[in-house]
């Protein structure tokens, strides 16, 4: 797997992001995501990756959601690959949808074509039911 070692977690009040220490192109590859602990329920440190199975991503819970995320986590290969290019030092930021279709006011926030876009890329490198999804107890948002 590929190590974590260039992410960094940053805590500030009470919140934390997740930022490079490296720069990355767009469609590289930042880091594996690890498969050692799946559940079969979601928590706030879990990913799913399957209909019924969920992996414990370690520093990636640090992961905050956008609207416009930098980063993609790819289920299939089980890796974090820029969408476009990151600068050192930027704090790293992914889509999620809700599970199971539970729209919320975040979701909402971010509908319009850019989304349908997102979500379009997404089901591209993670086809249904293999989204990539941390549990939305995460409550650092940028929308």
């Amino acid at each position: 797997m590929i190590s974590m070692e260039t992410l960094v977690i940053k805590t500030e009040n009470k919140f934390r992001t997740l930022i490079t220490k490296q720069q990355y192109k767009k469609g590289e590859v930042i880091c594996g995501i690890p498969r050692e602990k799946v559940v079969d329920k979601p928590n706030r440190f879990t990913v799913q990756i399957d209909r019924a199975e969920h992996t414990d991503v370690g520093k990636l819970a640090a992961l905050n959601h956008s609207c416009d995320p930098n980063v993609i986590l790819d289920t299939r290969k089980m890796q974090m690959v820029a969408r476009r290019d990151i600068e050192i030092g930027e704090e790293l930021y992914f889509f999620y949808p809700p599970p199971s279709g539970k729209w919320t006011r975040r979701s909402s926030a971010c509908a319009g074509l850019r989304t349908a876009s997102m979500l379009s890329q997404a089901r591209a490198s993670c086809p249904s039911p293999r989204w990539s999804i941390i549990s939305s107890t995460n409550t650092s948002a940028k929308r």
